[in-house]
């Protein structure tokens, strides 16, 4: 999920676009920053984070919107797939 909400910063269009680009981009700089915690913490413990796809959950990933400057769906989106 965190490089779908950075990815969809780039590419959201319209009125307002700029003030939600710059919200993703924080959230997904957040969601990394805590990534970055957990990894450390396993590799502490003697385990190993995965980089396998199939091995990380895939919830909450979804295709990108049809329409970047509807910009009320792509939260939407969002929102579901932080569900």
């Amino acid at each position: 999920m965190l490089s779908q909400l950075f990815l969809y910063a780039q590419i959201v269009k319209g009125i307002d676009a700029e003030t939600i680009m710059k919200k993703l981009e924080e959230q997904s700089m957040e969601g990394l920053k805590h990534a970055k915690i957990l990894a450390s913490r396993i590799i502490q413990l003697g385990g190993t984070p995965s980089i396998k796809p199939l091995e990380t959950p895939a919830s909450g990933f979804s295709s990108s919107p049809e329409d970047p400057t509807d910009l009320v769906h792509v939260i939407q989106v969002i929102l579901k797939g932080e569900s």
